[in-house]
């Protein structure tokens, strides 16, 4: 054996190579193998996907990309559109005042606003003087009367409340310094009735008649609003004025009720919201015109959701036939009239013994019983004829009166306001 490998060894020493080399590739292969089994796996997988993609509807292929592409921009485009709803319908007044004085960022100048009065607010000087300083400082004296004019010229459409006397204050209100009236409820009641009475002359002016419930638009024309409450009496007072005047613009004849239900808004994400119940009287168009407006205020900034509306009729003229209140209308009139010494007792108590005004009332007492008798008789002689021979045959004897009431529940959506905390 000793002979044999001393004989061979070199041959032995190859072979020793060789087996090492062969289980070198054997486990080479093995990993080789592995590795390709996890491609055939990816590769079946990405098939997979593709064929659930191409079964997608679009499917995501070269041409559907770049209409996919083109469907995203016009998306974005729109969302930007609806948006620019969403703001204070004093946007475009804002941005008008803030290019009259020069800057070209309304957001910008507005925050550079809020940022001064935050140093200054609590300075004893008070509002006029802070306004003052910050005009002084930042060079706006001189264009400032003309910037004013330019939002005054925007805001004042949208606002039912007379801007002039307070244009300075609601000015500084849409900037974040709410209104306060310097703590003077008697000065916050009399922005309140020059609100009601502009909306009493434009419900004159469009002979919709106003309601003892509805006079006041959910605010009291004598109370003075306590302090706590005039600034958010302010804020709510400016939101019923719009939707009173909106109301006013649609046909309807009356309005019956009209309630604020919270003072205080309900704040939704980045938004808050009033509650209004809303009660009017009219016809259906009417109604119809009112929900029209209210749905179409978007366009001037203004979100009003309809939350519900009930409709009631005035009179059941159904249960009128059902019943034969009709038929027996006469006889309860006539039923209802004063014996003549009644009536002489109720025309004057001192004259009971005054004969001619008790067969006055004696006479007319006997002329209303004989025209009931004969109606009475007209009536049963109709009744005996074919139905299609009755002066009543094709009269309408329901939805001749087309006078409905309605009952709104409308809630009005703003962006939340960043005001300045004192």
């Amino acid at each position: 054996m000793k002979r044999f490998i001393k004989n061979n060894l070199i041959l032995i020493l190859m072979m020793g190579i060789s087996l090492v080399l062969a289980i070198f590739l054997l486990i080479l292969a093995a990993l080789q193998h592995s590795e390709m089994k996890d491609y055939i796996q990816q590769t079946e997988q990405m098939r997979g996907e593709i064929q659930s993609l191409i079964n997608e509807k679009p499917a995501a292929v070269e041409g559907n990309m770049q209409l996919l592409q083109k469907d995203q921009q016009l998306y974005e485009a729109k969302t930007r559109e609806l948006s620019s709803y969403f703001v204070s319908p004093y946007r475009r007044a804002l941005e008008s005042f803030a290019t009259a004085l020069g800057e070209k960022d309304c957001d910008a100048f507005v925050k550079k606003f809020q940022d001064f009065w935050s140093k200054n607010k609590n300075n004893p000087a008070g509002k006029s003087f802070i306004l003052d300083d910050f005009k002084n400082k930042n060079q706006y004296t001189g264009k400032w009367k003309n910037a004013l004019q330019s939002f005054l010229h925007f805001a004042q459409p949208n606002a039912v409340e007379p801007l002039g006397t307070q244009s300075d204050a609601f000015l500084l209100a849409q900037m974040g310094v709410p209104r306060d009236m310097d703590g003077d409820g008697n000065q916050a009641l009399a922005r309140i009735r020059s609100v009601q009475n502009e909306l009493d002359r434009i419900y004159r002016q469009n002979k919709v008649i106003l309601n003892n419930a509805a006079e006041g638009f959910g605010f009291s024309r004598s109370t003075p609003p306590a302090f706590a409450e005039i600034v958010p009496t302010l804020k709510a007072l400016e939101v019923a004025g719009d939707l009173g005047r909106r109301v006013a613009s649609a046909k309807v004849d009356a309005l019956e009720t009209f309630q604020l239900l919270s003072l205080t808004p309900r704040n939704i994400g980045q938004f808050q919201s009033y509650c209004f119940a809303v009660g009017v009287r009219g016809d259906i168009a009417g109604i119809r015109s009112l929900v029209k407006i209210l749905n179409e205020a978007f366009r001037q900034n203004r979100i009003y959701i309809v939350q519900s509306v009930v409709f009631l009729r005035n009179s059941n003229q159904a249960a009128a036939i059902f019943t034969g209140a009709g038929e027996t209308a006469e006889k309860s009139r006539v039923a209802a009239m004063p014996s003549p010494s009644e009536a002489v007792r109720m025309d004057d108590p001192n004259s009971s013994r005054d004969q001619a005004k008790i067969a006055a009332a004696a006479r007319a007492k006997a002329e209303a019983e004989r025209e009931a008798q004969m109606e009475a008789e007209r009536k049963k002689a109709e009744a005996a004829l074919p139905y299609n021979k009755r002066s009543s045959y094709g009269v309408p004897l329901i939805g001749a009166d087309n006078k409905i009431r309605a009952k709104f529940l409308i809630e009005y959506i703003m962006p939340t306001t960043n005001d300045i905390a004192k």
